[in-house]
């Protein structure tokens, strides 16, 4: 039997708005704080796993506000659609 996931996934991209009024900005401002912090000399990118990461909104959030300029981003998600549809919305990133 096969999953459709399809109205999930048009249900993840359709709220990523309400998300965007609804995630809090201090921890958008301390996460941006701690990203400071890290040794200005550091060569190595820094390493995110995102479970659960869904279609990418997260990423989308965390790349609108430039807050990682050096990083390797792993979304891992157990519906392989959702994985498909990040890769169609961050292209560049993918």
């Amino acid at each position: 039997m096969s999953n459709d996931y399809s109205h999930f996934q048009r249900y993840l991209a359709a709220k990523k708005s309400v998300d965007d009024r609804a995630l809090n900005a201090h921890v958008w401002q301390r996460l941006q704080h701690e990203l400071a912090l890290r040794h200005p000399t550091a060569t190595a990118p820094l390493r995110v796993i995102e479970i659960g990461g869904g279609i990418g909104t997260m990423i989308e959030h965390i790349l609108e506000r430039t807050l990682l300029t050096q990083a390797h981003y792993l979304l891992v998600d157990e519906v392989a659609g959702n994985i498909a549809d990040a890769r169609r919305r961050l292209p560049v990133w993918a």
